[in-house]
């Protein structure tokens, strides 16, 4: 019988950096604020969902932030552009593709001669086992526990 899980809270994190920071639209609000606008609206984004951040800790720091649905955020930075996708559903997770090419697409409009350097993507979620205990589960992934520290719930494994 396969392990089924009830998840209880997922997030995705996506990060896209950039071959070389966008110094070109450095002073230039409005050629990145309209087009994150038009990319982002079909996706609930209100011009009241942008924030602009005046007094960052230095030039690498996020400049502005996107507020999703979701208690979800992309942050545009000049060196890159963070995603984090928490609490979202089957629907919203099909249309991250279309999320993630419309939040970029529109700086090689810009920039034409722009190139990404490197994507990183992370996953994580809380969950429990249908029909199984925590120490069942457990037990099968780091079947070794310490004995002498008291009762064990169970090893947790990372991977």
């Amino acid at each position: 019988m396969p392990t089924e899980l009830d998840i209880r809270q997922e997030n995705l994190v996506y990060t896209a950096r950039f071959a070389k920071p966008v110094f070109d639209l450095w002073g230039k609000g409005g050629q990145i604020i309209q087009p994150l606008y038009e990319a982002l609206s079909p996706f609930g984004v209100t011009l009241g969902n942008i924030v602009l951040h005046g007094n960052v800790a230095n030039s690498a720091e996020p400049v502005i932030t996107i507020w999703l649905r979701g208690n979800s955020t992309v942050k545009f930075a000049f060196d890159r552009i963070d995603f984090a996708i928490n609490g979202f559903t089957q629907d919203f997770f099909e249309m991250l593709p279309q999320l993630f090419g419309a939040s970029t697409g529109w700086i090689k409009n810009q920039l034409p001669k722009f190139k990404f350097g490197s994507h990183s993507i992370g996953y994580g979620c809380h969950a429990s086992v249908k029909n199984s205990t925590v120490k069942e589960i457990l037990d099968r992934l780091q079947p070794n526990t310490l004995r002498t520290a008291g009762v064990s719930l169970g090893a947790g494994s990372i991977f």
